[in-house]
């Protein structure tokens, strides 16, 4: 029962056939449905993965923001400083 790969797009020999089905795999005939099914066990998760995305670019760009205008703020603190400082 030779076939291709679901992934890479190869073929597939008898014997990768052969273990695949003897371990109850249908990976090569079933290809096209994997989406449905991931979809359909797996609602929450894909859910779970787009809140926690958006909420981890969200507090990444919130800390990057906030570090990076503290570091503006201090330098030209800084230059201020020294700009007014009296010749030694």
């Amino acid at each position: 029962m030779p076939g291709r790969s679901a992934l890479l797009g190869e073929d597939v020999d008898e014997s990768t056939a052969a273990a695949i089905a003897a371990a109850g795999g249908k990976a090569i005939d079933d290809a096209p449905d994997w989406g449905k099914r991931a979809l359909g066990v797996g609602k929450p998760l894909f859910l779970g993965l787009a809140v926690f995305a958006i909420t981890g670019a969200t507090i990444t760009w919130v800390t990057v923001n906030v570090l990076w205008t503290m570091a503006v703020k201090l330098r030209r603190r800084r230059g201020a400083n020294r700009a007014t400082a009296p010749p030694v």
